[in-house]
């Protein structure tokens, strides 16, 4: 009876540790592809110090202060195409297996709106932009999806022990903040989000324990788990300020998430199909899970050598060092109907992550043209990767990646804005043959050695092209300014005056601003004449 305890405690050991361990989320790989923004990814994702649409809510709510009063509407699909050619345990070469994913409408809904001349509040729904695996349950010889209780000749599908499918995932994030700008050189911003979703995914698990099977990666002795975390949620502090002068600026932001992913998942199982295991049971579906999320950390400098250019560079660092492990506690999890043996509670288990910090170089720019009626945008980006070789699978969609983007805004009529973007990103294809992630086994204690089963070896291709086209309002277009005194004037308004002798004449009619300015935002308006304390920058009159 040993034999046939070890086998049940590897089932279902391996639904928690194999689900929980290989699938969670993460921002530089597995959930989250690329930033996000129909403006941004025209500027290669540079877009921290020059944040100045309702996006700032992302970026850095700094930048808040110089979006006035505006809606911003946008939508990405990502169109990403991979290949997963495995090699096993044994050193066979499998099949080769479609990784590409189904776009999905990334949308974004943002409002920015001055409470006065100093303070404006920003209000977003903003969804991350995410990935989301679907694998084949089973492949022919040549690699096409199959489904193997249909067909008896399908074989098992290569990275079934990485991942099924993470169908029923959604990610959101809800933003407020507030920017204060005190003096015409300094936005302050402030604010919280609160990330929510659903996350789901399936995946294979094996029970052979080297005793019962040979055979380690025997399709019978496979089972295949599912775990759904419902409504979770965390809170995301998000802190930013901008230094203006006029033609640089230099912004820094910084998000955190205190709490993580916490949760209690539902846990499902089906058995292996070999008869070793009839009249066997799992009792209670219930875990415990806390998943950490990093720091993030954005900086950047942009300067506009002329009026109608404005050139970012950008670093972004992600602490990602925080996720070593994912901590999971079983709620009356038990095994049942093991003859001789009785119950079995299933304990505490940590699942090893060992992620690195990510970092991020970003250049962009953007050019005003046909008097301001079109704005050309361009940039590049570079991301490292979260894992390395030896932590790659199928599950994680996470590699070193470039991504050269172009894009324009065209005003349709005074103050409404269309954006469109296209990018490529270029992903470093990896040849893994060091893999340290094993198959999701429960064995006690663990296999090692040369009996150990590892899942991530074999060849990952990957590219990927983004495009989205947003919708911007600006309510306020056709306002001027409010412009702060210079201190010269200031001070030629405190010091005494003789009475002024009454006018003679008619006053003059106020020259109208030229046609070209108005209905123009301060992103793509001319900049008024420069002033000592940069009066020329200040944000639109509420």
């Amino acid at each position: 009876m040993t034999i046939r305890l070890n086998a049940l405690r590897a089932t279902t050991l391996a639904l928690l540790a194999g689900v929980l361990g290989s699938a969670s989320p993460a921002h530089a790989g597995g959930f989250y592809f690329q930033d996000r923004g129909t403006r941004p990814a025209g500027r290669g994702f540079a877009f921290v110090a020059g944040a100045d649409d309702p996006q700032a809510l992302h970026y850095n709510p700094a930048g808040l202060a110089y979006s006035g009063q505006q809606l911003l509407l946008d939508v990405s699909f990502t169109w990403f195409r991979g290949e997963y050619t495995r090699v096993d345990s044994g050193g066979n070469t499998l099949p080769t297996i479609d990784l590409s994913t189904i776009p999905l409408p990334i949308p974004g809904l943002a409002y920015s709106h001055p409470l006065n001349d100093e303070l404006t509040l920003g209000v977003g729904l903003l969804v991350p932009n995410a990935l989301l695996g679907d694998y084949p349950d089973g492949v022919t010889a040549d690699g096409s999806p199959c489904n193997p209780d249909e067909d008896p000749t399908c074989q098992a599908a290569p990275q079934r022990y990485s991942l099924y499918s993470l169908a029923g995932t959604a990610l959101v994030q809800l933003d407020m903040a507030l920017a204060w700008r005190p003096h015409p050189r300094i936005s302050i911003g402030a604010g919280l989000g609160v990330l929510l979703g659903n996350f789901h995914a399936e995946v294979g698990l094996s029970a052979c324990d080297n005793a019962i099977c040979a055979q380690r990666e025997n399709p019978d002795f496979d089972a295949r788990a599912s775990m759904s975390l419902e409504r979770f949620w965390d809170l995301a502090p998000h802190v930013g300020v901008i230094l203006d002068f006029e033609k640089l600026r230099l912004g820094a932001s910084l998000r955190f998430y205190p709490r993580g992913i916490q949760g209690t998942a539902d846990l499902r199982v089906r058995l292996p199909a070999d008869p070793f295991f009839e009249g066997a049971s799992v009792e209670g579906d219930k875990a415990r899970v806390n998943i950490e999320l990093p720091v993030i950390f954005r900086v950047g400098a942009e300067v506009r050598p002329v009026p109608t250019l404005r050139l970012e560079a950008a670093f972004v660092w992600e602490r990602w060092s925080r996720q070593q492990e994912i901590s999971i506690r079983p709620t009356n999890v038990t095994l049942t109907d093991v003859t001789a043996i009785g119950d079995y509670a299933v304990g505490a288990l940590s699942i090893l992550r060992d992620m690195n910090d990510t970092i991020s170089l970003r250049l962009g720019g953007e050019l005003s043209v046909l008097d301001g009626r079109m704005d050309l945008r361009a940039g590049v980006s570079f991301e490292s990767s979260g894992f390395d070789n030896r932590t790659l699978t199928a599950m994680t969609i996470d590699t070193r990646k470039v991504s050269l983007g172009f894009g324009g805004s065209i005003q349709v009529t005074p103050g409404f804005y269309l954006d469109a973007t296209y990018a490529h990103v270029f992903l470093q294809n990896r040849t893994v043959t060091n893999s340290a992630v094993q198959q999701p086994n429960g064995i006690r204690p663990p296999i090692s050695g040369a009996d150990a089963v590892y899942i991530g070896n074999g060849r990952y291709e990957w590219s990927a092209d983004m495009f989205a086209v947003g919708l911007r309002y600006q309510f306020d277009a056709g306002d001027e300014p409010a412009e702060p005194a210079t201190e010269s004037e200031a001070a030629s308004e405190a010091a005494p005056t003789e009475p002024a002798a009454e006018p003679t004449t008619e006053p003059a009619a106020e020259t109208p601003a030229p046609e070209a300015e108005r209905g123009q935002p301060s992103w793509s308006r001319p900049s008024a004449p420069e002033t000592s304390n940069g009066a020329a920058n200040a944000p639109p009159a509420g």
